[in-house]
């Protein structure tokens, strides 16, 4: 399948002016899923170059661009864009580089479950993510795939939100900032921690919303009554990507906040350090717990590079003045790399020596 589709790519992949249409970028959606499912890293990427080039050019981000258009037509084409969005600014956060997407210039409708939910668009969905009462119905009512979908855009808006605004803003990574009297820079520092702090509350705002997920994912199935394994496998993917989102938060601004730090650190930054290297720590501790609990061992293979991610943002966390790992957290871990060697070989086994594409 995999082959067929990079080949019906290739064919097309010169010819977009003919072939790019909402049709032709829905196929390019599920090429880049299953890029995803087969983690095939670097054609997701180029893949995705491609695909949002075209959404660009068809205004997809634009709600001029759906002026006079049948709503069901409209909706696919927000589907798609934000499908997109919610793939592009997971690859930038991964990869840590600045994302191509401008939110500033996105200003067509959000998807239906968020307009469900009473946000309309992306401002919007920013302005009022903290402060907007909203029926807890509306979340109950919702399918698993619609809530995770939520949750994704939700999380990617405000990561990328963090980003724009601290992360790669001039003013707080300028070189210029190393002249600066220590006041300035205090006062920058402040301004980090409130924003680290803004996208925490955030971050808890969506995970109550979308608890139910973070329910199915502590479920277990001891028998034909307990919640299907489809929808506690979609839980588990979830929150694993929300708790290396959580994550990342605070290593991005622990790791900007160094640039600025005077010499001795004043007690507010040090207390901030502290802070965050411990909730970094316990989110390592709890994720590593709940990869141990899943029931299969596709489970936990499938949610394992996500876990990588948090688990070396933990690892650069360590050092001497805010080391927090115990006993458990070694063991624990030992025990989830042991059984990922077992899962390689067993797969392994199977396969010829020299086929090195299955191994």
């Amino acid at each position: 399948l995999l082959t067929l589709c990079y080949s019906y790519y290739n064919a097309t992949l010169y010819h977009l002016d003919e072939y790019n249409s909402l049709d032709y970028l829905e196929l390019l959606l599920l090429f880049l899923d299953h890029q995803l499912w087969v983690d095939q890293d670097y054609g997701f990427e180029k893949v995705l170059v491609v695909a949002l080039d075209c959404a660009l050019k068809s205004g997809l981000n634009r709600w001029e661009y759906y002026v006079n258009i049948d709503e069901t037509l409209a909706e696919r084409r927000r589907v798609a864009w934000w499908r997109l969005y919610e793939h592009e600014k997971m690859l930038a956060v991964k990869r840590g580089f600045l994302s191509g997407i401008n939110d500033d210039k996105v200003n067509c409708l959000l998807p239906e479950p968020m307009r469900r939910v009473g946000f309309v668009d992306h401002e919007d969905f920013m302005k009022r993510i903290l402060t907007h009462e909203y029926d807890p119905k509306v979340f109950q009512d919702m399918s698993i795939g619609d809530l995770k979908f939520y949750g994704k855009c939700a999380l990617a808006q405000i990561l990328s939100d963090l980003y724009t605004n601290v992360m790669f803003n001039e003013k707080y990574t300028s070189i210029k900032n190393v002249a600066l009297p220590q006041s300035i820079r205090e006062e920058y520092l402040d301004e980090i921690y409130e924003y680290c702090e803004l996208t925490k509350l955030r971050m808890a705002h969506v995970k109550e919303q979308t608890s139910r997920l973070f329910e199915y994912a502590r479920t277990s199935r001891p028998d034909d009554n307990a919640v299907p394994g489809d929808k506690v496998f979609e839980a588990n993917e979830y929150v694993m990507l929300y708790t290396l989102y959580c994550a990342l938060n605070l290593k991005s601004c622990t790791s900007l906040s160094s640039r600025l730090m005077n010499q001795p650190k004043t007690e507010m930054t040090k207390m901030k350090l502290h802070q965050y290297h411990k909730e970094i720590h316990l989110i390592f501790s709890e994720t590593t717990k709940l990869l141990l609990t899943m029931e299969t061992s596709y489970e936990m293979w499938r949610t394992f590079q996500l876990y990588c991610f948090t688990f070396m943002t933990a690892c650069f966390n360590s050092n001497d003045k805010y080391s927090f790992t115990t006993e458990d957290d070694i063991v624990g871990t030992l025990q989830l790399f042991n059984h990922v060697l077992v899962l390689s070989q067993s797969f392994n086994a199977f396969f010829m020596v020299d086929d090195s594409i299955c191994q």
